[in-house]
């Protein structure tokens, strides 16, 4: 929704600049905030329009001159000439809330924080009621990286206004400050129900579905060898990326472990299929339909296998066996069909065989019932180009093959599990809730799926079974996420970070960092963009240049413990003690609970001889993660240096039996931090 909102209970008048484009300057104020609230200003586009409407403050007093002055500066971006103005409307009604509010507004908007909290504060204790003091508070307080006080802010912005996107997306960006990425998460979904014309949500949403899917898929890594899952992940991944006799070789290690899972079948054939195995194809399809006719027996209801036929025939044809091909698509029955893969194998395959009048009608069927789908849309294209008569007898195209699509295995379950009784569905404590994400899902709707899954993520499932299921749930989302920023706003600057974040995965760092340097100069500075210009630097081990990027980073935004570790520990690099030194305190004091920043300083002054100060941050820092062994190793080595071999001892056995202990969770590495040796 718009910054300016007739439903907020003190919203007012608007005052956008003139001139300035409200969606744009929405964006890119957004886009500043995103990954971390960093630079010492606050999101100066978020917070026009929430001054109040004049005609219910001046009224009682006969200030109207007063108040149209103050929405003028405020409109011209003259925000201290608004400050002053309602100052002086404050003399004369020092308990109106709706001025104190509308004071920390352009207070915020000038840049001054701490005094737009002092005036929000004021407003609050006069009228708890108002949404914009606590909006602009969150806001502030998140400038200042006092994470949980912007998050019980903004807590109380939403309760007192739950329709404004803008409040939402500002939730979202505190929770995942403090790493409750469900909670983050269910934010960015509101904020998107809310406003779904906005690039940035796409993009922070599929960011927090593929970070919570990493989580997930820890637990699967993690199980006993004896597992299949680890398997199944590794041939997905695989497959995903056409490695597909590797993708192959994993999942036959699934089946050996589990050969009565029809899923795992299903893709060991389709994998088949795409590397041109038809025989060993059709022997799993086949296996797999097997096995889904026995659970049948005591499934309620029979598992669906229209998909696990169509796909047989599919291979059938390719196998030039068209008669038996034939044969089961005269069996099926499209308008039964409830997800656009059954459509698209039973169109494949008709078309191959060239029964056109089939092909047609099942095609016309699919597009009805699923209009947005991308594959079934490109088959209207080629039988437009190519109709399937022409087409009996040709080659098979890598058209009229599968796809390697995303979350095989997920879509194989869903689409044969249509009630309670798989290990999809207990993801979910009511059938009617796994009914309405699976008509969500089959349909291919992201923003619905997401929703009702969003609630179960406060707690992620450690049966590697379960997180397999939901990490790849998780991955699905956030490939639908993406592409739906890259296709329906591909020149926004969400769309343009996506694209230089997937050049820098796939090795191209030079291109990444064009498109970044491209946007600041068109935008001005970025902490978000500073951040990961600095992360290609650093992953490359391109100190100086790393250095230079985080030193404008740091001018940005002085208060940033990260920003300062990761100055300490580039200078810790390079043998720069005195400097390494200098910005590990100043991290210690920026986030005085930061366990990096105390252990960087820790490690800097044993270096420079100061065992005393490093025996203080390292206890300092096995207080604030007692159960993280690192500062234990530290605490030990300068114990044993000093020749205390008890304590050296003690310590080291703390270290041994806490690393024993660590969980892969526990122990991951902050991505936003310079790794450390």
């Amino acid at each position: 929704m718009a910054a300016y909102c007739h439903s907020c209970p003190d919203s007012g008048a608007n005052i956008w600049p003139a001139g300035t484009s409200r969606v744009t300057a929405l964006d890119r104020a957004f886009e500043r905030m995103r990954a971390r609230a960093r630079a010492p200003r606050v999101v100066v586009s978020l917070l026009f329009g929430l001054l109040l409407a004049p005609d219910r403050v001046w009224s009682q007093v006969g200030g109207r001159d007063s108040s149209t002055q103050a929405e003028a500066a405020a409109r011209a971006g003259k925000f201290d000439l608004a400050a002053i103005e309602y100052r002086r409307l404050l003399e004369s009604q020092p308990q109106s809330a709706e001025l104190w509010s509308n004071l920390a507004a352009v207070e915020a908007m000038g840049e001054h924080c701490e005094r737009a909290l002092r005036a929000a504060g004021r407003a609050r204790s006069l009228n708890p009621r108002l949404f914009t003091p606590w909006y602009v508070a969150g806001s502030c307080e998140l400038q200042f990286h006092h994470d949980e006080r912007a998050l019980a802010d903004l807590d109380r912005a939403v309760a007192t206004n739950s329709r404004d996107a803008n409040a939402w997306y500002l939730r979202a960006q505190a929770a995942a400050n403090l790493d409750r990425l469900g909670e983050a998460f269910r934010a960015v979904l509101r904020g998107l129900t809310l406003d779904p014309a906005r690039p940035d949500g796409y993009y922070q949403a599929g960011k927090f579905a593929l970070d919570l899917a990493a989580r997930c898929y820890d637990r699967v890594v993690a199980a006993p060898a004896t597992s299949p899952y680890r398997h199944q992940l590794e041939g997905d991944r695989n497959t995903a990326q056409g490695l597909l006799d590797a993708g192959i070789e994993e999942y036959r290690k699934a089946v050996e472990l589990a050969p009565q899972d029809p899923a795992v079948h299903f893709v060991l054939g389709d994998a088949y299929l795409q590397n041109g195995k038809l025989p060993e194809a059709d022997a799993e399809l086949r296996e797999c339909l097997k096995l889904a006719g026995a659970g049948a027996a005591i499934a309620t209801p029979a598992p669906r296998t229209a998909w696990i036929k169509a796909r047989l025939a599919l291979v059938l044809t390719r196998q030039n066996r068209p008669e038996a091909a034939r044969r089961i698509l005269a069996a099926l029955r499209p308008e039964q069909f409830q997800a656009p893969e059954e459509f698209e194998d039973f169109v494949a395959c008709a078309y191959l065989l060239g029964q056109g009048s089939a092909t047609g009608a099942a095609l016309n069927l699919a597009l009805e019932r699923f209009p947005g789908d991308a594959e079934l849309g490109q088959w209207k294209t080629r039988l437009a180009q190519a109709p399937a008569a022409s087409a009996s007898g040709a080659s098979p195209s890598r058209a009229t093959s599968s796809p390697i699509r995303i979350a095989l295995r997920l879509r194989f379950l869903a689409i044969s599990t249509p009630e309670t009784g798989g290990v999809l569905t207990k993801l979910f404590s009511q059938p009617g809730e796994y009914r309405e994400f699976r008509a969500a899902f089959l349909r291919n709707d992201a923003l619905a799926s997401a929703t009702t899954v969003s609630s179960k993520l406060d707690r992620l499932p450690a049966e590697p079974a379960q997180a397999d299921m939901l990490g790849s749930l998780l991955q699905w989302l956030s490939y639908r996420f993406y592409e739906r920023l890259a296709t329906a706003y591909p020149e926004s600057e969400a769309a343009e970070k996506l694209a230089a974040e997937n050049l820098s995965a796939a090795g191209e760092q030079d291109k990444a960092l064009e498109i970044y340097q491209a946007m600041l100069d068109r935008n001005g500075p970025s902490p978000d963009l500073l951040r990961a210009m600095a992360e290609i630097y650093w992953t490359g081990h391109k100190w100086d240049d790393a250095l230079k990027v985080l030193e404008s980073l740091n001018k940005l935004d002085a208060r940033d413990a990260t920003t300062l570790v990761n100055l300490g520990r580039i200078y810790a690099y390079k043998q720069d003690l005195e400097n390494a030194r200098r910005y590990f305190e100043r991290a210690t004091e920026a986030g005085p609970a930061m366990f990096e920043a105390h252990l960087g300083l820790g490690e800097t002054l044993r270096q420079l001889g100061n065992e005393e100060g490093a025996l203080r941050e390292f206890k300092i820092a096995s207080r604030i993660e007692p159960r993280n062994p690192r500062p234990h190793y530290a605490l030990s080595q300068v114990y044993r240096k000093r020749d205390n071999k008890d304590l050296a001892a003690q310590e080291m056995a703390a270290f041994e039996r806490l690393q024993a202990q660590a969980s892969l969770e526990k122990t991951r590495a902050n991505r936003l931090l310079v790794p450390l040796d």
